[in-house]
């Protein structure tokens, strides 16, 4: 229950709110986090109390969570931490900061996970700006066949399968995911930059994709890897 959480003292507070989002494998949203505080959580094990007079203070719940996370993230970066509590895909979630991002690049898994190629950047961005979207409809804006890039998409779980589109053939309609968003670091679909800043940034990804993958693979195998 909210008053028994509010209930205990607030570095207790911020450390069960940072234990919910660490340990969450998708964005925690506040409606999330309220209704396990309301609903899954046990206080008895928690003995530290604070006064009643300021549980009165406070009017509204999830005003007081969001003032609680960016304490948190204050604590971290007073301890000089590498990493972060943002917002993205309407939730909460941890994430290392932009400068060390080299350092993760370096893990095999990070290397593989993180990899576009030019054509899998365009298809992504014609998904997000006009979904849903056919393999059809996609193909006669690209110009080329998709059905591999697509499949890799569905693969990494960039994007999903929102339904079918009523007309000849019923053709599967795309969408992205919350992997997606998360990826690329969205809080929501209205954060996505225009289009004339999508097709710079496909550019500028795509040429320092070529450059690490010369540096790890050398010159011929790198060619297979751009789309």
């Amino acid at each position: 229950m909210q008053t028994d959480f509010l209930s205990l003292d607030k570095e207790t507070q911020k450390q069960i709110v940072e234990t919910l989002i660490f340990a969450s494998e998708l964005p925690l949203s506040l409606e999330n986090i309220i209704d396990i505080i309301d609903k899954k959580l046990d206080f008895t094990s928690f003995k530290t109390k604070k006064s009643n007079n300021a549980i009165e203070e406070i009017s509204n719940f999830e005003e007081y969570l969001t003032s609680l996370i960016e304490e948190i993230n204050s604590d971290l970066e007073i301890t000089n931490r590498p990493y972060q509590i943002i917002q993205v895909a309407n939730g909460y979630t941890f994430a290392t900061k932009k400068e060390f991002g080299k350092i993760l690049g370096s893990l095999p898994q990070f290397k593989h996970k993180k990899r576009f190629s030019k054509a899998m950047l365009e298809t992504l961005a014609i998904i997000a700006y006009k979904q849903p979207i056919t393999r059809p409809e996609i193909e006669e804006i690209r110009g080329t066949n998709t059905s591999e890039i697509l499949n890799t998409l569905l693969e990494r779980n960039l994007i999903k399968i929102v339904g079918r589109k009523e007309t000849i053939g019923r053709p599967f309609m795309y969408g992205v995911t919350i992997e997606f968003l998360k990826t690329f670091g969205l809080n929501n679909l209205s954060e996505l930059p225009n289009l004339e800043e999508i097709r710079t940034l496909i550019e500028a990804k795509s040429k320092q994709q070529e450059l690490t993958l010369k540096i790890d693979f050398g010159e011929e195998q790198d060619q297979s890897f751009t789309g």
